[in-house]
């Protein structure tokens, strides 16, 4: 019982709410918490919690409540009685293509807004049918785009939408 109610002293509760908390067994007296949490995740085909041991003094802990890698959550759907090792394999090799998918993803997103910048530096004049059919995307992804770099102040329309252009803002020039 003494380690639970070292967590809530951690974190201000009151006596009587820690000592209830502890009695209705809400607070983990025993140690057995974070492998409860670990195999509920996975009975639930849903990522095991990440761990942040960087502060000496508590534990972080990251759960995940919704899918983040379908092809995860399928094995274990199809493989219930998989050993808690291999889940462990699988959920790590998971998030690891997860990350590898966003950083992807972001890197795409980074080299599409700077060839839209190229393209219309080189010919403010270029419309967006343009920018699309050179860079092989849809209108809506030019749109995207191109109201993100207005966003981040990269990028302004000068004159009306049929007979303006683009202008590239440099860092120097103020909007």
């Amino acid at each position: 019982m003494r380690r639970g109610l070292e967590i809530a002293n951690r974190y201000g509760c009151d006596k009587p709410l820690r000592q209830s908390s502890t009695l209705l067994n809400m607070i983990d007296t025993m140690g057995y918490g974070i492998h409860s949490m670990n195999v509920g995740q996975a009975k639930r085909y849903l990522p095991l919690p990440d761990n942040d041991l960087s502060d000496r003094n508590a534990v972080k802990l990251t759960l995940y409540g919704s899918f983040i890698d379908t092809e995860y959550s399928q094995t274990l759907y199809q493989n219930k009685e998989l050993p808690f090792e291999k889940v462990m394999q699988l959920d790590k090799e998971s998030k690891t293509r997860v990350k590898t998918r966003e950083e992807t993803t972001v890197k795409t997103k980074v080299k599409t807004k700077v060839k839209i910048l190229d393209l219309i530096a080189k010919k403010p004049g270029i419309t967006r049918e343009e920018l699309a059919k050179t860079l092989e995307l849809s209108i809506d992804g030019i749109d995207w785009n191109l109201r993100e770099l207005k966003k981040a102040r990269k990028l302004r329309r000068i004159g009306s939408k049929k007979g303006g252009y683009w202008e590239v803002v440099s860092d120097e020039t103020e909007i």
